[in-house]
């Protein structure tokens, strides 16, 4: 494609991202970013304005915008984008916090047109006297974490400089021209043949729990975070030396086997994300724009797999993803063999050691006070973000009017439990604890365990389990578990029998239903010691 100064092409997912705002529609939330900086000082909104200013027009992918060009999607750079920063005082409100929280909520509903310059949005909130918050709004097909961190960097350097705001100030940035052009160079040799066979058995996205019907409310997005202590988190980094892989691995395996316990699937498929720099041009890790890829990653979890075996095979397949990550969403879904328009997975992993806001406040300086947090909503029904660091920082994102809030609080505990168990192999190991105990053979070795003898609940779980199965009860004997419930059914039938949803079935109606069924088959000549087979969707009964 022949291009002038003003016309650049989109990268695959930058496509993706076009065409689910297209179908979705922009009011959905689906890829709009808040990047969220407390501010404990007063701050210049005069100086602020003057330094986003200088960063927006220095970085021509903040100044895209995007439209379709004779069939073919194409971005445009706008020579000028009107830079704003409107400022809202919360210091009145009961609740500062939750006027903020609807705040952003109200702010992601408006999303925004990707063919309207700018796609973005600055506002100062001010909460108190000590506590005031920039909020930058964009929406996720302009850049990608990496370029989060370096635009802050730039506006605040110039923000914190003595004097006058001074453009020149700021070193030369590479352009992501570059980049673009080793894309749409690319051959791409061998991506189809890659993909078909890494996905040829995934019959479907891995399933996480979600609610029959659920519609999107871009106003009710909701998280549940959880964190592993410094002790844990420095255990699974010397697991990970320990095992030749990254802590992205375990994590991994940790996700996989955390999807496959719950779906009841030992071929399960989640989406991760790649960085999409490295291995490109010279100067890509310092370039401003939309770089990362988002790709299907299969994992085969065998209970009676050793956990090395397991996390080796995570890592060679992680490594091999490199030379094949920039094919297209839509090459990928056709490669699937999935039909047009169904998601390849629900959930996204989303690993970041460190995350990319966490070296802006270790800067110190006037940004030793300063903290940042990301607000982000793809398009898939769960996002799992995880954070490394000093800490392990777990966060589930998802939209409770799709997807059920506490049966994820539920995979969030496993998942857990599951990185815990990890964290406590790698502290027995420093210790010397069953680190020779056992051949690759044996039935069960500590240092080195099969999948299924990781655990699947913590002990709150374990406790509560072992609370609702107390029920031993003394019967007459001779007594059937169905003829016992035919005699609750009879003196009893009104008494609760089990719920669904908002429907009740009591002990009266499940009988009445089961001698209904029965009276059925027999009709058709089912007999005792037949075998019937039962396809049942999921529902009360």
């Amino acid at each position: 494609m022949t291009q002038d100064h003003h016309t650049r092409s989109v990268s695959p997912l930058q496509l993706g991202m076009i065409y689910h705002n297209l179908r979705e529609g922009r009011t959905t939330g689906a890829d709009v970013v808040q990047v969220e900086v407390r501010l404990p000082e007063a701050p210049d909104a005069a100086r602020l304005r003057q330094a986003w200013d200088v960063v927006v027009h220095r970085h021509e992918a903040l100044r895209r915008t995007f439209h379709w060009d004779g069939g073919e999607p194409v971005a445009r750079v706008t020579p000028r984008v009107p830079v704003e920063l409107a400022k809202r005082d919360l210091t009145a409100a009961s609740d500062p916090e939750a006027a903020l929280a609807e705040a952003l909520q109200a702010d992601r509903a408006r999303g925004f047109k990707l063919d309207r310059s700018p796609i973005l949005r600055l506002t100062l909130y001010h909460l108190s006297d000590s506590d005031h918050r920039l909020i930058w709004s964009f929406h996720h097909v302009l850049a990608d974490g990496t370029s989060y961190r370096h635009v802050l960097e730039e506006v605040f350097e110039l923000y914190d400089a003595a004097g006058p705001v001074d453009p020149t100030a700021l070193p030369p940035r590479p352009s992501p021209r570059a980049w673009e052009e080793w894309l749409e160079t690319r051959s791409g040799e061998g991506d189809e043949a890659f993909w078909r066979g890494l996905l040829s058995e995934v019959e479907g996205p891995t399933p996480v729990p979600r609610i029959p019907g659920g519609e999107a409310d871009p106003g009710a997005w909701r998280y549940r975070t959880a964190v592993l202590d410094p002790r844990s988190t420095s255990a699974l980094r010397r697991l990970a030396r320990a095992r030749s892989v990254t802590l992205n691995t375990l994590v991994q395996g940790a996700w996989a086997l955390t999807l496959a316990r719950a779906s009841g699937e030992e071929k399960v498929v989640f989406g991760a994300i790649r960085g999409g720099r490295a291995g490109t041009v010279e100067g890509a890790a310092e370039m401003v724009g939309l770089f990362i890829q988002t790709v299907p990653f299969p994992v085969s979890v065998n209970p009676d797999v050793r956990l090395s075996e397991f996390l080796g095979a995570i890592r060679e397949q992680w490594v091999s993803m490199r030379g094949h990550e920039h094919a297209s969403p839509a090459d990928l879904q056709r490669w699937s063999g999935a039909a047009s328009g169904q998601l390849l997975f629900e959930s996204v992993l989303n690993f970041q050691d460190p995350f990319w806001g966490d070296p802006l406040p270790n800067q110190g300086g006037a940004w030793a006070e300063r903290t940042v947090d990301l607000h982000n909503r793809l398009v898939y029904p769960l996002t799992v973000a995880v954070n490394g660091g000093e800490t392990l920082r777990i966060r589930f994102e998802f939209d409770p009017a799709e997807t059920d809030g506490d049966r994820l609080e539920a995979l969030l505990d496993h998942f857990e439990t599951l990185l815990e168990a990890l964290a406590a192999l790698a502290s027995r190991e420093a210790e010397g604890v069953g680190a020779g105990d056992g051949a690759q053979g044996a039935e069960s070795s500590p240092a080195d365990p099969r999948l299924r003898e990781l655990p699947s609940l913590s002990p709150s779980q374990r406790a509560r389990l072992e609370r609702w199965n107390d029920t031993d009860r003394e019967l007459p004997p001779a007594t059937t578990v169905h003829g016992a419930f035919e005699a609750v059914a009879r003196e009893s039938g009104e008494w609760e029998a089990q719920v669904f949803g908002d429907e009740v079935w009591s002990y009266g109606r499940v009988e009445a239903e089961a001698n209904r069924i029965a009276h059925g088959l027999g009709a058709e000549g089912v007999t005792r010691g037949d075998r019937v087979a039962v396809v049942m969707a999921r529902g009360p009964f």
